[in-house]
């Protein structure tokens, strides 16, 4: 999880470190603001030439993710991210602030993220 008035060098500095493609958000009171991507680092950032330590995570990212509960199918996760044309899903669940930020909309927790790579390694140990 990242801040929305994080820098963007910081938010693509935590997703090289944890190795993953994608942070949800946050902004007051712990909550879910948006999510940020390698893909919106790529085009509203690099393309265009601009600094990374110059724009806050807010800048670029995308607000009101499509989120799912963490307890559908895979292959509802799978529907979703065609669907919506995304990449990277929150997943929702039960839980407290140290379990992650909450969903206002939905009165959950995030507990975790479905990525497109979840899904080919999925369908791979079929």
């Amino acid at each position: 999880f990242i801040s929305e008035t994080s820098s963007v060098y910081d938010a693509i500095k935590l997703m090289s470190e944890k190795d993953v493609g994608s942070l949800v958000v946050t902004g007051t009171g712990y909550t879910v603001t948006g999510i940020i991507t390698e893909r919106d680092f790529l085009v509203k950032m690099a393309l265009p030439g601009l600094s990374a330590k110059d724009k806050t995570v807010a800048d670029i990212m995308t607000k009101d993710p499509v989120c799912t509960e963490a307890t559908k199918s895979v292959i509802k996760g799978l529907e979703l991210l065609i669907g919506q044309g995304c990449r990277h899903l929150p997943l929702l669940g039960e839980g407290t602030e140290e379990d992650g930020p909450l969903h206002t909309e939905s009165g959950l927790r995030v507990v975790g993220m479905l990525s497109s790579k979840h899904i080919i390694r999925y369908v791979y140990d079929l």
